[in-house]
């Protein structure tokens, strides 16, 4: 991936009219674009381009600033930015809501949220399962308490991009909570199920 972005912007800055005509400055440009969209990389990516990174780290600092004095005063070096940002940064991961069984059958059910996150976690999504985590603090069998984890989870929810449920066992009153919520958020929906599912 960095090699594809090199040589892209490689072709850029020969293909560009820039008001930046020096070997050096095109230099400094090339430097510029290329660490500041392969650091943005690392944010969405994973360890071994951050490892690749590092080794560069200072200089990437260094052309960063420089390239942010530079873009102010020319408008062909930023296009060039916009154009390799657009192409090689990747898509942001879904921050989303996991909505699955927890009363009744709750050693089951705890399972199946488990499950639910992995599915979750291996379509790129970044899930969070607040039945998981405030049933760990909050005894939920008492309504207040209850009530609170609900109240927190629906909180955390206003940060979501989309609310999962997943229904192999069906749809609980606190699912049901967690839908009208995300109807009312106008949250896209999406109803799973578990391929090949065995507790």
């Amino acid at each position: 991936m960095l090699k594809q972005i090199k040589e892209f912007i490689e072709n850029e800055t020969e293909t560009e009219d820039l008001s930046i005509k020096s070997k050096q400055g095109n230099l400094a440009i090339f430097r510029g674009i290329y660490y500041k969209v392969a650091i943005n990389y690392t944010v969405y990516s994973h360890a071994k381009i951050a490892e690749e990174l590092n080794q560069t780290h200072a200089m990437a600092v260094h052309w960063n600033i420089k390239l942010e004095s530079i873009i102010e005063f020319d408008k062909s070096l930023k296009a060039i930015y916009l154009k390799v940002d657009k192409k090689f940064k990747p898509k942001k991961p879904d921050k989303v809501i996991i909505e699955s069984p927890y009363c009744g059958k709750i050693n089951r059910n705890v399972k199946y949220a488990n499950i639910c996150l992995r599915d979750s976690l291996m379509r790129g999504e970044y899930p969070i399962a607040s039945h998981l985590m405030y049933t760990k603090a909050l005894d939920d069998r008492k309504p207040k308490e209850r009530e609170l984890g609900i109240k927190a989870g629906l909180f955390w929810g206003l940060e979501a991009d989309k609310t999962i449920v997943y229904t192999d066992y069906g749809i609980s009153k606190g699912m049901g909570i967690g839908i009208e919520a995300a109807n009312k958020a106008d949250r896209e929906i999406i109803y799973r199920k578990i391929e090949n599912l065995k507790l």
